[in-house]
């Protein structure tokens, strides 16, 4: 993860998508201001349309970012269980620690 900790990487994965957010709530709030009072024109939805998807692709990214995160700290939970007795785990099975 570049030197960085897998809890560092996901604060600055999210610290980029919020400020990402915050530049398009101020976007929308200006799209917002110029349009209320009349009747936005096919270009003009186009970019509110593009701010949309903008808005939906940096949430993804902090959904993405999650997502590593709290899968490698599942992962680090995991431990080889040894074949025992019980014949319903194989010997690849994996179950967490208490």
């Amino acid at each position: 993860m570049n030197g960085l900790s897998m809890f560092d990487s996901y604060r600055e994965a999210r610290r980029r998508t919020f400020e990402k957010l915050t530049a398009l709530r101020l976007r929308v709030d200006d799209w917002l201001d110029r349009h209320e009072h009349g009747s936005p024109q096919l270009l003009d939805l186009a970019e509110l349309e593009a701010l949309h998807a903008e808005r939906e692709g940096a949430v993804a990214d902090l959904e993405a970012a999650e997502k590593r995160l709290i899968e490698a700290l599942l992962e680090r939970r995991k431990v080889k269980v040894a074949p025992s007795a019980d014949k319903s785990l194989s010997d690849s099975a994996s179950v967490e620690r208490p």
